[in-house]
């Protein structure tokens, strides 16, 4: 027997010049010293957890130093991590880690990184040849 999912929300994927087309959603975050702000993220099965461009971290509380796996290296990458609360497609994530870290180059079309610890929320599935991501809120 196939197992189904109903998903109530797609992700289509974006053009991003130097990027080729990428999964983009809107993320907003909720630092305790700032008002609320939202950012592009891409939505990144490789990431572990949300990662910014280091130009994002005078907004949050002050982090710790951390090591990360970046694409395209064999070696760690030096960052800061910090936690706060997020809201993305509708859903109130509560102590969510960012960690912010050289992402190269920033883009206007995203700020960082939608990583695996957010996604234990949602359920989601990937269809490729249609650069579309879809998420159900019942994982």
């Amino acid at each position: 027997m196939a197992v189904t999912k109903t998903f109530e929300r797609t992700i289509p994927f974006k053009a991003v010049h130097g990027h080729g087309f990428m999964p983009l959603v809107s993320v907003t975050f909720f630092p305790p010293t700032v008002d609320p702000f939202t950012l592009s993220l891409i939505f990144d099965t490789g990431a572990t957890q949300i990662t910014l461009h280091p130009d994002y971290r005078e907004w949050f509380p002050q982090g710790i130093a951390a090591e990360a796996n970046v694409a395209g290296s064999t070696e760690t990458a030096e960052g800061t991590e910090t936690t706060s609360t997020v809201e993305v497609l509708g859903r109130t994530l509560s102590n969510r880690k960012i960690l912010f870290v050289d992402l190269g180059k920033p883009n206007p079309m995203f700020a960082g990184l939608f990583g695996r610890d957010c996604f234990t929320s949602f359920g989601f599935g990937f269809w490729e040849n249609v650069r579309e991501i879809y998420v159900t809120l019942k994982p």
